[in-house]
């Protein structure tokens, strides 16, 4: 009887504890989070394409950091300052980015490809638009 009464109270005590485990809350992949990737901060600047007037052949520059992105054409035009950056990662090395707009009340979305440490790709115009990073300084808005 006293090994039944042993036994029964560890049942209850084992019981009762795995009951009252706390759950662990696990980041989920397909989750928005904000900032900026560590790899992706600093400055880039993208192979010549055509887009410019006329379909002159011009370069674009992307300033990342935590508070927002910024991209420049040459010549000084782009799609102006951001803030409110945040990311997905959707696989592999794919990721999604959203920006706000400073001036308006729109997002912009953005998928990048990270091929190496010093080389990203941009989804445009249907196609890829290969970048190299230029400078790890960060950009101030």
């Amino acid at each position: 009887m006293k090994h039944f009464k042993i036994k029964l109270g560890l049942t209850i005590a084992t019981a009762s504890f795995l009951t009252f485990v706390p759950v662990s809350n696990t980041v989920h992949a397909s989750a928005w989070h904000h900032g900026c990737p560590k790899f992706l901060k600093g400055s880039w600047r993208s192979s010549k394409f055509k887009g410019g007037i006329g379909n002159k052949k011009i370069r674009a520059h992307l300033f990342f950091s935590n508070g927002g992105l910024s991209m420049v054409l040459d010549g000084g035009n782009g799609l102006g300052v951001t803030n409110g950056i945040g990311y997905k990662h959707l696989s592999g090395h794919n990721y999604r980015f959203r920006t706000h707009y400073k001036y308006g009340n729109d997002y912009g979305y953005y998928t990048i490809k990270n091929t190496s440490h010093k080389r990203i790709y941009q989804r445009f115009n249907g196609g890829w638009l290969r970048y190299h990073k230029i400078s790890n300084k960060l950009a101030q808005y």
